[in-house]
């Protein structure tokens, strides 16, 4: 997409109109894993070409500007030997290195996937600085500190699989009690 003219102004245009009907703060692009120096140098164009865009809509419309961000990584070769490359790769347990796949779809799991686990695995649920997904109570948190900065808004991955909303919906209260207090 960002290695053309055409279809990153498609994109940009896109964005903005998806932002402006749904009554969105901004954007935020994640791009996985560009490759090559050409994909961060279009990477660098389409981020330019979206800051003009989004100035000029603003200001066309009367509009507050839209908020940008982007998430990426650029290592032209990830190490993936190094990766999994253990000392002993027969130590498991509590603190060893991951071996292999996990559970779920290639290793990974949709929250709802997790929910399920635990439940059939008795597993106990820890929240600290390792936890490695979100459930109700890691997200309740991070709002909560985002309030506490009056950040006007915070990122969540991923919203596909929150079994009956739970997540969606702590999220949706909680800013709007926000709202109500500011």
């Amino acid at each position: 997409m960002a290695s053309s003219p055409d279809s990153r102004g498609s994109f940009i245009s896109s964005t903005i109109q998806v932002a402006r009907e749904f009554g969105f703060d901004g954007v935020d692009l994640d791009w996985e894993y560009p490759q090559i120096q050409t994909d961060m140098d279009n990477f660098g164009l389409l981020l330019d070409e979206w800051r003009v865009a989004v100035n000029e809509e603003a200001q066309s419309n009367g509009n507050s500007k839209l908020l940008l961000s982007a998430a990426t990584y650029y290592k032209p070769v990830i190490p993936w030997d190094v990766v999994h490359t253990y000392p002993d790769p027969t130590v498991d347990g509590i603190g060893a290195p991951a071996v292999g796949l996990g559970p779920g779809n290639d290793g990974a799991m949709l929250y709802t996937e997790v929910l399920e686990f635990n439940a059939e695995n008795n597993a106990k649920v820890v929240f600290d600085e390792s936890t490695v997904y979100d459930d109700v109570e890691s997200v309740k948190l991070k709002i909560e500190f985002a309030q506490s900065l009056s950040i006007g808004g915070y990122f969540f991955w991923t919203v596909v699989g929150d079994q009956e909303w739970r997540i969606s919906q702590l999220g949706r209260h909680s800013i709007l009690s926000f709202c109500t207090l500011v």
